[in-house]
């Protein structure tokens, strides 16, 4: 899947609407680990001091807060509208669940 394809934003779209409401720094480190176990394509990362950062997620970002399906309030990103696909279908909403579920 390549990176900006309309899949590849909804899969990421389907990823903010399942985490909800979370800072930009956890959604970076999610989509690392994601993107570690196979889950989900970006290989541009960076590191500040312990934390991963994408600029393709980034970028991501700063498009679904052009086209408000995102809203950021400080460093807090709420998604404000829901996907158009159904999110299920991606195997990376079962691995985001599940890491979800563990800090609960």
């Amino acid at each position: 899947m390549a990176k900006f394809s309309d899949e590849w934003l909804n899969k990421l779209h389907c990823v903010l609407w399942v985490i909800g409401e979370t800072d930009v720094w956890t959604i970076h480190r999610i989509l690392y680990e994601a993107s570690i176990k196979g889950y989900f394509e970006s290989d541009e990362w960076v590191w500040f001091g312990k934390s991963p950062r994408s600029a393709e997620v980034d970028a991501a970002l700063a498009l679904f807060e052009l086209t408000d399906t995102i809203r950021r309030e400080e460093n807090i990103v709420k998604v404000s509208k829901p996907p158009s696909v159904k999110c299920e279908s991606y195997d990376i909403i079962a691995f985001i669940k599940e890491a979800l579920s563990k800090t609960t």
